[in-house]
């Protein structure tokens, strides 16, 4: 799991319409699940177009017990469900952190289908920092092309232990010339305080809302868009996921009015 990106600060690019997105809800991945133990392959939001798949889903990180579950929430239209509020103690690294949500997002790229390596394209991710229906992507950066980053790097046919990561910048460029699949899980903890991208330090995780997480290809910086996957994560008052069906019907419609649409005129 990344706690920390090296990478060139401010960096947007453009983003052309797409013509046609096959988004697909609740979905697997064509490739295993293989970054960490114990994740299954379930409940991704899914495109897949131009030889290349993005999936995205957001999970409970702690539980009440500080041990992250399979649970998702999801609604079944690109919409997550969690929790609000703080972990028992969060991260090890940065215990009882006030920024620390008790979700997570995981995400996948894989290009297998397209014939080339990551390394041929170009990914942006963009992360919502505003907790409104409304959509604030302050953060935005391409999540691949980095000096370095501890995604599990692998093909269609790598496996939990046989996932590749390495802490060698020279290493690192290696990988994404010679793998098609990329894969992480990411918590908005990591992108508040010293030395982590700042445009999201003030996040509160203790307040309710509705944020958006776009990652996207491209052929080129500012180039084409090929792929693009789009979860929404509903921060709710209500512990999952017993009485959370129950009990989202006014914050469920907030997160229909938050649901962005994935398909560009």
């Amino acid at each position: 799991m990344i706690r920390c990106v090296t990478l060139a600060a401010g960096l947007v690019l453009a983003m052309p319409a797409l013509a046609s997105a096959v988004t697909t809800f609740d979905d697997t991945l064509n490739t295993n699940v293989f970054f960490g133990t114990g994740n299954e392959n379930e409940a991704f939001t899914v495109d897949r177009a131009n030889g290349i798949e993005i999936g995205l889903r957001a999970k409970l990180r702690f539980d009440d017990n500080n041990q992250p579950q399979p649970i998702y929430g999801s609604q079944g239209n690109g919409t997550y469900n969690q929790p609000v509020g703080l972990p028992p103690t969060g991260f090890s690294f940065d215990p009882n952190a006030p920024t620390t949500p008790r979700w997570s997002f995981d995400w996948s790229i894989n290009t297998t289908a397209s014939g080339q390596s990551l390394d041929a394209f170009t990914y942006v991710i963009e992360l919502d920092g505003d907790p409104t229906a409304g959509t604030d992507f302050s953060d935005t950066f391409d999540l691949i092309n980095l000096p370095l980053a501890d995604h599990s790097f692998g093909s269609e046919t790598t496996t939990e232990t046989s996932d590749q990561r390495t802490a060698d910048p020279t290493e690192y460029a290696n990988l994404i010339a010679n793998s098609t699949v990329a894969q992480n899980s990411w918590n908005y903890e990591f992108f508040n305080g010293p030395g982590q991208l700042s445009q999201l330090a003030g996040f509160d995780p203790t307040v309710l809302g509705l944020y958006t997480i776009r990652i996207s290809a491209f052929d080129s910086p500012g180039g084409n868009l090929l792929a693009r996957s789009s979860i929404d994560v509903a921060v709710t008052p209500v512990p999952l996921p017993g009485a959370l069906p129950l009990a989202l019907a006014g914050f469920g419609m907030l997160a229909m009015v938050g649901r962005r649409c994935l398909t560009a005129a």
